[in-house]
C-alpha cells in the first residue's frame, strides 16, 4: 500500500538567479496553464515520469486527499521567495520530489531549515534542510516542526497542513 506526503517549503532564492530560472519558477507555481518549453538542465527536467514537473507545485493540479483541507494545496513566487505545500503520493515523491528539493537548493539563499515532508500514513515527519546548495533531511516528528516554520507557510499560503500530526 503505498502512502501520500504533505511537502512543505520555504526559501529566499539567490538575488543572481537568471531570467530563464525565474521564468521557470513563475511557470512551475503558475494558477493558469501555458506553454512552456522545457529548458533549464538538471535531472528534476529530464527524469523519465512523464511531465510530471510541471505540475508538481502548480497552483491548478488539485492532487487526491487534498478535499480534505482544499487550503492547504498553494505556491507562492513572490520577493525572490519561494514558498508551496503540496501532497505528493509516493511514486512522485521518490521519482520527481527528490529531484525538485536537490534543484531548489542550488539555486536557494536559504541555508538551514526550509520545510518538512510528513508521511500522512504514518505522521513521520522529515525536516528538510539546505546546506551548501544540498539538501538534508533528519527524522524528526511531526510535533517537532517549529512553530514559526508553521506559521510562516500559513501565512504566506493561507490555510493549515493537511493534517492534524498533533
Amino acid at each position: 500500500m503505498g502512502t501520500a506526503y504533505e511537502v512543505a517549503l520555504v526559501c529566499n532564492l539567490k538575488p543572481t538567479l537568471s531570467p530563464q530560472i525565474m521564468e521557470t519558477l513563475n511557470y512551475l507555481t503558475r494558477s493558469q496553464d501555458y506553454d512552456f518549453p522545457k529548458a533549464i538542465s538538471h535531472l528534476f527536467f529530464d527524469v523519465d515520469f512523464g511531465d510530471e514537473w510541471r505540475i508538481i507545485i502548480a497552483n491548478n493540479y488539485p492532487r487526491g486527499g487534498e478535499d480534505f483541507s482544499p487550503q492547504a494545496c498553494r505556491s507562492v513566487l513572490s520577493n525572490n521567495q519561494l514558498c508551496f505545500r503540496v501532497l505528493l503520493d509516493d511514486d512522485t515523491f521518490y521519482n520527481v520530489g527528490w529531484f525538485l528539493l536537490d534543484w531548489l537548493a542550488t539555486i536557494s539563499d536559504t541555508q538551514g531549515l526550509v520545510g518538512y515532508r510528513i508521511d500522512i500514513v504514518r505522521s513521520e515527519c522529515t525536516l528538510i534542510f539546505f546546506k551548501n546548495e544540498q539538501v538534508i533531511g533528519h527524522q524528526s516528528l511531526p510535533s517537532e516542526i517549529p512553530e514559526p516554520l508553521k506559521e510562516t507557510f500559513n501565512r504566506v499560503l493561507g490555510g493549515t497542513g493537511f493534517f492534524p500530526y498533533e
